[in-house]
């Protein structure tokens, strides 16, 4: 079974020095950010810089533009997709074949590179923020990588700007998922297990990538019973993890996967004002490899994205 494809959205601005945001669609001698970003990616195609201290490799591999424009053809947005491929090396690894059994000795010089496909939506004229959608795969994804290859693009045209990438999601729109949607899935995740646990599973104790993951499926009668916690939660007087709560296991993270209609959106609720909420888009796109296609993977994305700037109140897209 091949992993979930999702994609996470963020907001994005950039500001000079921190303060004053500048108009993406004039950053720096009438260069919009679009512009900026599509000349640097097409100089430097297929060109991986090695990140050393994360022991990371990134690449652009493919990028297009496009523009948006309403029914008397006027341009309402302009849309940059591509593919970043990226991954880690450090650690050596036994590579199995499923089929025969044969055995490959994995490096440490050696990486594992993944696809992953990403667009960024800037609407037309003086505007601030823009829309950036990420596609995940499995646990996989490119939020630190991609932000920090963004903020190293542009201080290269100006050593002042500085690179802000963080949720978009209204409170308003989180409201109508507990309103109107179903309640899937409740996952919670601890990120370090304790040592006993570990010896009894027979995993190695501290791994940085180990995690444990609880779920509760189907929890009918959930919301109703708890609305009035949830109600304090999105008052930031609670914690997240004291809204479900199980004996013996103290988690870090809790998250609600929701359907309403045919789609299919995951929660994080670490924070009610850093909400990134993701939406699996499996059935949405074409698989190849287990690797989602970039024809079928891009308009999907950036149907997503113009949703979410019509949700921020940019409904003329």
């Amino acid at each position: 079974m091949a992993k979930k494809v999702k994609v996470s959205v963020y907001g994005m601005n950039i500001s000079e020095n921190g303060v004053e945001r500048v108009n993406l669609n004039n950053i720096y001698q009438e260069r919009s950010l679009i512009q900026i970003f599509d000349e640097y990616i097409q100089n430097n195609l297929n060109r991986y810089d090695n990140d050393h201290n994360k022991e990371n490799l990134f690449a652009f591999s493919q990028c297009e533009t496009e523009q948006i424009l309403d029914d008397q053809g006027r341009i309402q947005a302009t849309v940059l997709s591509g593919v970043v491929k990226t991954g880690e090396y450090g650690i050596s690894s036994e590579l199995i074949d499923i089929n025969t059994g044969d055995v490959y000795n994995k490096s440490i010089d050696q990486a594992d590179i993944m696809p992953f496909g990403f667009c960024i939506i800037v609407p037309a004229g003086y505007v601030d923020t823009c829309i950036v959608v990420m596609q995940n795969l499995g646990q996989y994804s490119i939020k630190l990588s991609l932000q920090k290859k963004i903020q190293s693009i542009i201080r290269v045209v100006n050593n002042d700007l500085f690179v802000s990438l963080g949720p978009v999601m209204p409170r308003q729109y989180i409201q109508k998922y507990l309103r109107e949607g179903i309640l899937q899935k409740i996952s919670m995740i601890r990120y370090e297990i304790p040592r006993d646990e570990t010896e009894r599973l027979g995993v190695n104790y501290g791994v940085e990538k180990t995690y444990e993951e609880r779920i509760i499926h189907k929890p009918i009668g959930f919301l109703e019973r708890k609305a009035n916690v949830i109600t304090e939660w999105m008052n930031g007087q609670r914690a997240a993890t004291d809204i479900v709560q199980i004996d013996g296991y103290d988690y870090d993270n809790l998250k609600f996967v929701f359907k309403l209609g045919n789609i299919e959106k995951t929660i994080n609720l670490d924070n009610v004002e850093k909400i990134v909420i993701t939406e699996d888009i499996s059935d949405r796109v074409a698989i190849i490899d287990g690797l989602p296609t970039f024809d079928t993977l891009k308009p999907v994305m950036i149907e997503i994205g113009r949703g979410y700037l019509q949700g921020i109140g940019m409904a003329h897209l």
